[in-house]
């Protein structure tokens, strides 16, 4: 890869039926040197349930000092080495969220599945070859998760406000401007 002539990426690969060997170059901060690193990735294949198999990386990483070996089909690259999330400890967006966001997200799924142009349920419009039975469900559904969303947003706003009451009245308890 390359940035206004300058390389800034590349990786060898060689790969044969039971493993892959990567051949990179490696700079955690722009103030190190350029390490050399050739990583070897392990790869074992499982039979499919309807013929064929399936390839999956074993992870190479350490976890608490012992060998990971997790059987993932994505390494990820967030140091030196590929490794899997488990050892690089990632998560998905969607553990990161609380209950008002995971509510935003359902919503905004279903009406998606209606209407993929659509913002809110107030927007949607029935598609060509859609049943109006599915229709009236899917924007039903779209419906009731908005109005939990909004349900949960008005009761956060309501703690909020009674917590900058309560914080306002310890500082002037004699209600004093």
């Amino acid at each position: 890869m390359e940035a206004g002539g300058e390389q800034i990426a590349a990786i060898g690969i060689r790969a044969d039926q039971h493993r892959l060997q990567l051949d990179y170059r490696f700079r955690h901060d722009d103030g190190e040197d350029w390490q050399h690193v050739v990583q070897t990735l392990h790869l074992v294949r499982v039979p499919c349930r309807y013929g064929g198999e399936r390839p999956y990386f074993l992870c190479p990483g350490k976890l608490g000092g012992n060998a990971c070996g997790r059987r993932v089909t994505k390494l990820y690259n967030g140091g030196r080495y590929f490794l899997c999330r488990h050892c690089y400890h990632l998560t998905y967006a969607s553990q990161c969220e609380d209950y008002l966001m995971r509510l935003r997200r359902k919503a905004r799924k279903a009406v998606e599945r209606v209407d993929a142009s659509a913002s809110t349920w107030l927007d949607l419009e029935r598609p060509k070859g859609m049943w109006r039975r599915t229709y009236d469900r899917l924007r039903r559904r779209a419906f009731d998760l908005e109005m939990q969303t909004e349900d949960k947003f008005e009761g956060r706003c309501a703690q909020l406000q009674e917590q900058l009451e309560e914080k306002d009245g310890k500082k002037n308890p004699a209600g004093d401007a």
